[in-house]
């Protein structure tokens, strides 16, 4: 038996069934409500798994933004996150005759695993998960994972065909995957965009071999890249690596602005086309199994793409080698011996190895 056939998945979908009992009784007092609501286990993993993902950290807050939402049907938030959580919110309240049929359909597709096999694709394979909970609410058109759990909004993929579901799904599940082998490194705070970059293009580049165009669709659809913007990032890719390659290189030598390199890949999430392009050259050009290699890894991640790179000569952006010898690891051998106890046996060589990482921190 696979790891795919061994994974339970468990969807508590209690947060879904007590919204529908909730609001389809118009009267009563709302706060009283919403506070049954958000006292649902589902609703519960979303406050704790997604108020630092978010940026809503406590109940109260969630509390009030859906009661303010409800009461102020006419109210405009500036903020992409609150503005997606209202219009879900509106929507869900003005079809409740549809999130049932909504919820079985996507249970029923989530139990097909079909997008735990598509994950396990990109994963080394000595990664076990025994057991994947699946929280399913209505909140705003998003979902991510997080050790074990998964936050799904319903609206989200309830709407969407099969592929697009999986694709999103599978790509979570890669995050959740990826935990349980992710290299963490101690960055010295001024490298910090630096570990923040590699981590975006690794993660989420390797991720979106999932289904990179369901991730785009997302995106774009809910505000958080303009429309067509990803696909023009592909389709001028040597532009913006090297745009990613000189801030880098600026970065890594101290001589940007803190907050550069972080804006040019946040802006249309930039740092999911660039990433993608990345693990699919490595894919492509060096195989799946290296590719795999390169998980929880962003150091190797980029390395890895810049082999790829070389390899594919002209068809390929390649970066600064001065960039890449700040990445890589260097191997040799010496003669110049030190803590050999007195009666080892000669001959005697000594293999080094050392990592020239200019933003990590020193011991």
């Amino acid at each position: 038996m696979n790891n795919t056939q061994k994974s339970e998945i468990i969807v508590d979908d209690s947060g879904i069934i007590e919204f529908i009992n909730l609001f389809s009784v118009r009267d009563g007092d709302l706060r009283e409500k919403i506070e049954k609501l958000f006292n649902t286990s589902s609703y519960q993993r979303l406050v704790e798994l997604g108020g630092p993902n978010i940026g809503i950290y406590k109940k109260d807050l969630w509390i009030e933004t859906f009661k303010n939402t409800i009461e102020n049907s006419e109210n405009i938030v500036d903020n992409i996150f609150m503005r997606n959580i209202t219009k879900t919110i509106r929507y869900a309240f003005d079809n409740l005759d549809k999130i049932e049929k909504l919820n079985n359909y996507l249970k029923n597709i989530i139990n097909t695993k079909d997008f735990l096999k598509i994950a396990k694709q990109f994963v080394p394979k000595e990664i076990e998960i025994d057991k994947i909970r699946i929280n399913m609410v209505i909140f705003m058109p998003n979902a991510f994972g997080i050790n074990d759990d998964m936050i799904v909004d319903l609206f989200l993929l309830g709407n969407a065909n099969k592929d697009y579901i999986n694709g999103i799904l599978a790509h979570e599940l890669h995050h959740m995957l990826r935990s349980k082998v992710a290299i963490e490194f101690l960055v010295e705070e001024k490298y910090s965009d630096i570990a923040q970059a590699l981590y975006w293009l690794e993660s989420e580049g390797i991720a979106d071999l999932c289904n990179f165009e369901a991730t785009k669709n997302l995106y774009e659809e809910y505000g958080y890249a303009e429309k067509g913007k990803m696909e023009y990032i592909l389709n001028n890719i040597n532009e913006y690596l090297k745009k990613f390659n000189n801030l880098m290189f600026s970065k890594s030598m101290n001589n940007s602005k803190d907050e550069e390199l972080i804006d040019f890949l946040s802006s249309n999430s930039a740092f999911h086309p660039i990433g993608y392009y990345m693990a699919n050259k490595i894919n492509q050009i060096l195989g799946t199994e290296i590719l795999i290699q390169c998980v929880g890894n962003p150091v190797k991640f980029i390395t890895t793409y810049q082999q790829a790179a070389e390899l594919d000569g002209d068809n390929s952006f390649i970066l600064d080698i001065e960039l890449i010898e700040n990445l890589s690891f260097k191997f040799y051998f010496t003669d110049d011996l030190d803590l050999v106890p007195k009666n080892f046996p000669k001959q005697v060589i000594k293999l080094n190895f050392e990592a020239i990482l200019p933003w990590l921190l020193e011991e």
